[in-house]
Formats: structure tokens, C-alpha cells, sequence
């Protein structure tokens, strides 16, 4: 079993319409709200795909080459695998099917 496991922020609050040219010119696409608030989701620091593997839980953070992870990024991966789960840097798609291989989890 495997997820996306998205984090990050959000905008909500009450849609405003309005028309082009009123006091705020909108444009195509624009998303006006009242009592904006943000909404975060996810656990900060948490794996770009998490998953289970005969009882072993994993996590994956995919980087391209230069990517570096952030310190939440770190503190995740160390309190992951301090509770027995399986954490693996990804760089490229190859890396990443190779780590769940390892896993024993069939394609």
C-alpha cells in the first residue's frame, strides 16, 4: 500500500464576486475572498509518498539533483526511523522503484 502524502497551505474563506473594472480589477482566473484564513494540511516534514510493506511502514522524499532537504524534512526522518520505519531520499524515478523493490513490494 502506497499514498501521496501532500502537505503544505491553503486559502479559505468566503468567495467574493465581483466584476471586472470594479474598485479591485480582476482578472481571469482571480479568487477574491472575505475572511481569508490559511489551512495547513499534513504533517510538516513528512515523505512525499509514504506507504506499508509487510508490516514495515516507509517513507519516501523525492529531490531532483540539487534539492536539498529542509530541517523539518531532517527532524521527520529521524523520528521516522527512531519508530522503526524506513526512510529513503529519492533523486530520480529509478531510485525510487529500487527502494521499494527492496521493500518487496511487486510491480
Amino acid at each position: 500500500m502506497a499514498w501521496r502524502n501532500n502537505t503544505g497551505m491553503a486559502w479559505q474563506g468566503e468567495e467574493i464576486r465581483c466584476g471586472v473594472g470594479q474598485t479591485l480589477v480582476v482578472q481571469r482566473g482571480m479568487k477574491i475572498l472575505r475572511d481569508a484564513r490559511p489551512v495547513q494540511f499534513g504533517l510538516l516534514g513528512s515523505g512525499d509518498i509514504m506507504g506499508v510493506t509487510n508490516g514495515q511502514a516507509w517513507a519516501l522524499e523525492i529531490k531532483d539533483a540539487k534539492g536539498r532537504q529542509a530541517d523539518s524534512q531532517m527532524k521527520f526522518q529521524r523520528a521516522f526511523e527512531l519508530a522503526g520505519g524506513k526512510y529513503k531520499l529519492v533523486r530520480s524515478a529509478d531510485d525510487a522503484m529500487t527502494f521499494v523493490a527492496s521493500q518487496g513490494m511487486p510491480f
